[in-house]
């Protein structure tokens, strides 16, 4: 229950648009638990589809706001598919020119993968498990949400 002079935002805020790509059925539940209270989430389970879903949004002028990718896909690893929604952000045919945020969430921690990852061109990286917290500081970090959002479930 929020009291009066409850700082959390009060006001309407714009639907975000999340896409989670994670073949871990429960890593892609506890995302979408958390993230569908700021907006709508879609989920797939290998990259396959990953760069032909986000430039059909783009067209469809929807465009994500965030993807959350897991770096241990079936088929394509998650830093060649950074690398080909890197390619597709400078190929837009759009004049805005959006660069798609994408966090990676792995069971790896090891700064050498977190280094590859940043150098393909990811925006944040999530030791799994996600933790709330690690989740919301990301989001406030890439500009998704400010410090007053609250995702506890």
């Amino acid at each position: 229950m929020n009291k009066p002079n409850d700082r959390r935002s009060k006001l309407p805020q714009p639907e975000l648009r999340f896409l989670i790509v994670d073949d871990d059925e429960t890593s892609v539940v506890m995302l979408t638990k958390l993230l569908v209270k700021l907006g709508k989430v879609e989920a797939l389970p290998s990259g396959d589809e990953l760069v032909a879903k986000l430039t059909s949004a783009r067209k469809d002028n929807a465009p994500f706001h965030a993807v959350f990718m897991d770096l241990m896909l079936p088929g394509r690893s998650g830093l060649e598919l950074l690398k080909l929604i890197r390619k597709e952000d400078r190929s837009a045919d759009d004049s805005t020119q959006v660069r798609t945020p994408v966090i990676v969430t792995s069971g790896r921690s090891d700064m050498s993968t977190i280094l590859k990852c940043l150098d393909s061109g990811c925006d944040g990286y999530i030791a799994k498990p996600a933790g709330v917290e690690s989740i919301q500081n990301e989001l406030i970090r890439i500009g998704l949400i400010d410090g007053l959002h609250e995702l506890r479930p």
